[in-house]
């Protein structure tokens, strides 16, 4: 007997939906191994000014703080600049390393859904800023960007 196995659905679950501000002068789009990409839309520094958003599917009970570390633990070239914390369920650091060839800070957050799913798995959804390192006003309107994500189906 064949089955068909739908998508999305509890048994091939799709990341929920969200929501990013979009500031002007920024553009969204979708990007390899992302849910979305904001860059200026000018494309200058687009390569260390921005913001990613994307997901993995992880097991149920996973904290964030844990998928954090690693996903630090990943970078061997990168040095706290923030320590991790857990603020209201997310887990958040911030670090400095080289991308592209360019100095640049990171703050990472890692959300984890509480949704559970057929083989024991959730979706932990990671929103990474990127700047310069060297400037403060690019570190603050990619954090605002950040600091904007919101799930809203979950």
């Amino acid at each position: 007997m064949t089955v068909t196995a739908a998508y999305p659905s509890m048994l091939l679950p799709a990341p929920p939906p969200f929501t990013i501000d979009v500031p002007e002068g920024f553009i969204a789009h979708a990007a390899p191994r992302a849910l979305a990409m904001l860059r200026r839309a000018d494309a200058q520094d687009a390569s260390t000014h921005h913001v990613t958003v994307s997901s993995d599917l992880v097991q149920a009970g996973a904290t964030p703080r844990d998928l954090l570390d690693t996903l630090l633990g990943r970078h061997d070239d990168a040095t706290t600049v923030e320590e991790p914390h857990l603020v209201n369920g997310i887990a958040s650091s911030v670090i400095a390393r080289t991308v592209a060839g360019q100095p640049v800070q990171q703050s990472v957050n890692v959300h984890v859904m509480p949704t559970r799913y057929a083989g024991d798995v959730t979706t932990a959804l990671t929103v990474v800023a990127t700047w310069p390192q060297d400037d403060t006003e690019a570190g603050a309107s990619v954090r605002a960007i950040q600091d904007s994500f919101s799930v809203t189906g979950v």
